[in-house]
C-alpha cells in the first residue's frame, strides 16, 4: 500500500500541463474524491477531515485543519496556514489516495481556492508505480499567490499510464501565508488532441513572447506564462513595465538567497502544438545583474515525468546588458507529449527576459 509521504517538495522545474490524446469511459460528472468539500470530520480528531491526510513538515506556526468559518459551499473547507520559514521549500498539503481510477483514462483535478498573503498555493495529481518507487505521471495547477477571493483552480488533463499502481491528489501551500480549499474534484476528461504547428518559416510557437499581455487579474503577471519556483525569502518574480528590451514589458527573477542545492526558478509555458519528432530551436533576450546562471531552455516531456529531449541556450553569468541567446537545433523525441519553454535563473542574482521564441528548425543540421 502506498504511504503518503510527510511532505512533497514540488520541483521548480516541474511543468504544469499534460496534454495527451486518449479517451474516457466513465461519466464526466463522476467525482473520484471522497469528502471533497471537507464536510465530514475525523472520528479521532474533530479538527481533521475524514479521508484526507495532512502531509506536512511539522513546525511552529504551521496549522492544518478543517475551517468552519471560511468556506465556499457547505459548512467547511480545508485550511493550511503557515508563518514558519523553512530552510528549504516545503509543500504542506492535504493528500488523498484515489480509488476507482483506470489506467489509460484521463483526469482533471479542480478545486475552489481562497488565499491570504500566500506565497504559493497549488493542487496536483501524482501516479506511482508498484511500491511507490517511482512517480510515473504528474500534473499540477498553476501556483496561486497573494490575497485572492474564491476562484477555481485546475490542472491540465493527466492520462494514467499502464504501469501506475496508485494515484494521489494533493492540495497545499508552499512557503508562508494562508489558503483554503473547497469543492475539490477529480473527474474523467476528454483530452484534447494538440494541433500541428504552423509551418511558416520563422513562426514563433510561443504565446505572448514579449510579455506584453498581462494576466486579467494582475498586471505583474504575464498571460500564458506560469511561475515555476521554490518559494524563499526575498524571491521576486514578476512582469515589469520598465526596462524592457522592446515593447512595454519584460519578466524578471530576483533571488538574493543562496541555497545548498542548485535551485532553478523560472517562467514556464507549455507550447500547445504537437511537436513530437520535430526539430526546434529556442531563443530570446536576457539581461543580468550578479547572476549565477540565466538562460532559456526547451524541454520535451513524456507524461511530465520522463524528460526525453532538452535544449538550452548559453548561460549568462555576472552582469550583462541585453544579449540575444539561441540554442542549437534539438530534435524532440517521437514520444514527446508536452513541450515546455522556460526562462530560468539558477542560483542567486537578477535576470530579465524578453522576446522569447521557439521556432521549427527541421531544415537545419543537427550537431
Amino acid at each position: 500500500m502506498l504511504a503518503i509521504s510527510p511532505y512533497l517538495l514540488v520541483s521548480a522545474c516541474a511543468a504544469t500541463l499534460v496534454l495527451a490524446p486518449t479517451a474516457w469511459s466513465q461519466a464526466p460528472d463522476v467525482n473520484l474524491l471522497k469528502n471533497s468539500g471537507a464536510e465530514e470530520i475525523s472520528r479521532a480528531d474533530a479538527s481533521q477531515p475524514a479521508s484526507w491526510t495532512a502531509a506536512k513538515a511539522p513546525a511552529d506556526g504551521l496549522t492544518m485543519r478543517v475551517d468552519d468559518t471560511v468556506f465556499r459551499a457547505g459548512r467547511r473547507s480545508l485550511f493550511v496556514g503557515s508563518t514558519h520559514v523553512y530552510p528549504e521549500a516545503r509543500f504542506n498539503n492535504w493528500a488523498q489516495r484515489v480509488e476507482g481510477w483506470r489506467a489509460g483514462e484521463t483526469y482533471v483535478l479542480a478545486a475552489w481556492v481562497k488565499t491570504d498573503r500566500a506565497e504559493s498555493a497549488s493542487i496536483c495529481v501524482q501516479a506511482w508505480d508498484e511500491g511507490a518507487k517511482n512517480m510515473v505521471a504528474f500534473v499540477a495547477s498553476e501556483p496561486l499567490g497573494g490575497t485572492r477571493e474564491w476562484q477555481r483552480l485546475a490542472t491540465g488533463p493527466l492520462t494514467i499510464p499502464a504501469n501506475a499502481r496508485a494515484v494521489v491528489v494533493r492540495a497545499g501551500l508552499t512557503g508562508r501565508g494562508r489558503v483554503w480549499f473547497d469543492e475539490l474534484s477529480l473527474r474523467p476528461e476528454d483530452a484534447p488532441r494538440m494541433p500541428k504547428p504552423p509551418e511558416e518559416r520563422g513562426a514563433n510557437l510561443v504565446a505572448n513572447p514579449g510579455f506584453e499581455d498581462a494576466d486579467s487579474t494582475r498586471t505583474d503577471e504575464p498571460s500564458n506564462w506560469t511561475r515555476a519556483m521554490v518559494a524563499a525569502p526575498g524571491l521576486l518574480m514578476r512582469r515589469v513595465s520598465e526596462g524592457a528590451r522592446s515593447g512595454k514589458a519584460a519578466v524578471m527573477i530576483i533571488n538574493p538567497r543562496p541555497s545548498p542545492d542548485a535551485v532553478t526558478n523560472n517562467w514556464a509555458q507549455s507550447v500547445p502544438y504537437d511537436l513530437a519528432g520535430r526539430v526546434v530551436r529556442v531563443s530570446g533576450w536576457v539581461k543580468s545583474e550578479n547572476a549565477e546562471s540565466a538562460y532559456l531552455c526547451v524541454q520535451g516531456w513524456t507524461d511530465l515525468v520522463n524528460l526525453s529531449s532538452f535544449g538550452s541556450t548559453e548561460t549568462i553569468k555576472g552582469t550583462q546588458d541585453w544579449k540575444r541567446v539561441q540554442s542549437k537545433p534539438v530534435r524532440l523525441a517521437p514520444s514527446v507529449t508536452v513541450v515546455t519553454v522556460r526562462a530560468a535563473l539558477t542560483g542567486t542574482g537578477e535576470a530579465w527576459f524578453d522576446d522569447v521564441a521557439l521556432e521549427l528548425a527541421d531544415d537545419e543540421p543537427l550537431e
